[in-house]
């Protein structure tokens, strides 16, 4: 080999070297998020929900219920850019659980709730909706849901699922349940039975709305938790199928429904028939077979803590929150080729379920709350991530550069040795 290719061997084995050097560093100056977590309330309502939502404006939204002297208020709340705004859209110290919070193609939002007036034993299903001005409060005439769930179809009229209990005394016996489906037709409510049984009971329940206003209802029994259920309605009636895939330990996460009318969802298996520790899994439908993978195993999952709220970003990813039984908030992301999971607070008293939203960047919003001093009252609190907030290095540039810079380097390497080489050249035949 001559000397001048040993040169070029050696200038591009040293641009492979930096490649090799640099080239990580490029990846993992945004692999770390920064979380940033805020307390919202420090009296809210122990039980019910929190759920969150982000507008077209990217602007966040959780609805909640206050505690704060021992009476129930709905109260919505709007992040501002540098603070909250809160509203008080029930102040009739009845609210008992807030369900679902969702938002019409104005950008108007509905909370559904349910009440409960001391005493009473029926709990009536209200819709809270924003009319520009203020907030109209609609009695469904839907009484002892046990859960339930909102969604708007394509004209925004609201839809909702919910399973139902007759009581033989309030407070003491629960006969039989039922799974019911109500649409609103613009005058009216028209209700469907899908499912009822006079010994049974509901483990699990979600729904949502699909392509073209189809309905799809997840759940299990609890007499049979490990099957899991997904009821499509299709050509003018219900269709019920039994998921193909390993039982699981009946902690399911809500269904999503995919641009092209296909279900997924989050669900757990014991780990390894272990009665502590669980595996998680994410199932989809892609539209011939359910597929199965795992996303974590030997994860802790409380009774109290159920896999939390899927859902699919503007690629088709999921991403999901859940909070395990050490009482800390995590979260998991797939990046289209491996699933990352990160926790988002070092606190340790998270309970109940946690709440999800992406905003339109992909970066997640997160509602749940955490134990309070204070009986019945719980701490609301929020998270977030975004790439202002993402841990990078002020020593590394961006990655486009690091790209660039080692081919740059080779080749401005090779022109100077080249011209170096041609005046050698010239010299020689100078002298």
């Amino acid at each position: 080999m001559s000397n001048r290719s040993k040169t070029y061997a050696s200038i591009l084995i040293a641009s492979f070297l930096i490649s090799l050097a640099v080239l990580p560093s490029a990846v993992s100056a945004k692999s770390e998020q920064a979380w940033n977590v805020q307390t919202l309330d420090e009296d809210a309502w122990a039980g019910g929900g929190c759920p969150i939502a982000v507008d077209s404006n990217n602007v966040t939204h959780i609805a909640y219920m206050d505690f704060p002297s021992g009476t129930n208020s709905l109260i919505y709340t709007s992040s501002n850019g540098s603070g909250w705004i809160n509203q008080t859209v029930d102040g009739s110290g009845y609210v008992f659980v807030v369900f679902s919070l969702v938002f019409d193609a104005n950008g108007y939002p509905h909370i559904l709730y349910n009440t409960s007036p001391l005493g009473a034993p029926i709990d009536p299903l209200k819709i809270a909706s924003w009319n520009g001005n203020g907030w109209d409060i609609q009695n469904t005439g839907i009484s002892y849901a046990g859960s339930a769930a909102l969604a708007l179809d394509s004209s925004g009229n609201p839809h909702i699922a919910y399973t139902t209990g007759v009581e033989l005394q309030y407070g003491v016996t629960w006969l039989g349940s039922a799974l019911d489906y109500a649409s609103w037709t613009g005058t009216s409510w028209t209700t469907q039975t899908i499912y009822s049984n006079m010994n049974d009971s509901f483990s699990t329940f979600s729904f949502a709305l699909g392509s073209n206003n189809t309905p799809y209802i997840m759940y299990s029994l609890t007499s049979n938790s490990s099957a899991i259920k997904l009821a499509k309605y299709q050509n003018s009636s219900w269709n019920t199928q039994t998921i193909p895939l390993p039982p699981s330990s009946a902690n399911l996460g809500n269904v999503v429904v995919d641009s092209k009318g296909y279900p997924h969802f989050i669900y757990t298996q014991p780990y390894q028939n272990s009665t502590t520790l669980s595996t998680i899994l994410y199932a989809s439908f892609n539209g011939t077979v359910w597929i199965s993978q795992t996303v974590a195993s030997k994860v802790s999952l409380g009774d109290d803590n159920p896999v939390g709220q899927l859902v699919l970003d503007s690629h088709g990813n999921p991403h999901f929150c859940y909070i395990n039984s050490d009482g800390v908030p995590m979260y998991a992301s797939y990046s289209g080729s491996a699933w990352n999971i990160q926790t988002i607070s070092s606190n340790t008293s998270a309970n109940g379920p946690c709440w999800l939203a992406l905003d339109a960047s992909g970066n997640p919003h997160i509602s749940y709350r955490t134990a309070s001093g204070a009986r019945y009252t719980a701490v609301l609190m929020y998270a977030t991530t975004n790439e202002t907030n993402q841990a990078t290095s002020t020593l590394v540039p961006e990655f486009p550069v690091l790209v660039i810079l080692p081919p740059f380097l080779a080749v401005l390497s090779i022109a100077i040795a080249v011209t170096q080489s041609r005046r050698e050249t010239l010299r020689q035949e100078t002298s």
